[in-house]
């Protein structure tokens, strides 16, 4: 009896704790801020792979965008088909979460898709450019 008594508190434990844990992390993971900067695509390294007889290609591409000089970053879109070359200037979304950390959204998306950037609907925002 004492057994399953034990048992009982330590796994209801373990399920307040991952809670907790899990309310923490999302908390941290939440922006607090957001800035609308500009970006320039600085490299595309993209991965085309041939994909049957009609001469289709499927693969992804990852955009290297530098804000600044000493901040850059690299994103990956699914796709090998793309309006972007570099040199291009790219709005971001550089959002400040809880956790102190910095997520950057670029305005950036395969051809007939609709960028993230644009669902984050962005009402207030600060500009500033490279």
């Amino acid at each position: 009896m004492k057994k399953k008594v034990v048992v009982s508190l330590v796994v209801v434990a373990i399920v307040v704790v991952s809670i907790g844990y899990y309310e923490i992390s999302a908390f941290g993971q939440t922006p607090v801020q957001t800035k609308v900067l500009t970006g320039k695509i600085t490299s595309i390294q993209s991965s085309g792979i041939p994909k049957g007889a009609n001469g289709a290609t499927t693969g992804a591409t990852y955009l290297t965008i530098t804000l600044n000089s000493t901040t850059s970053f690299s994103y990956l879109i699914p796709c090998v088909t793309f309006p972007y070359y570099t040199g291009v200037s790219v709005q971001v979304a550089d959002q400040l979460l809880a956790n102190g950390q910095h997520q950057y959204v670029p305005d950036v998306a395969c051809k007939g898709s609709v960028s993230p950037f644009k669902s984050l609907h962005l009402t207030q925002t600060t500009t500033s450019s490279t």
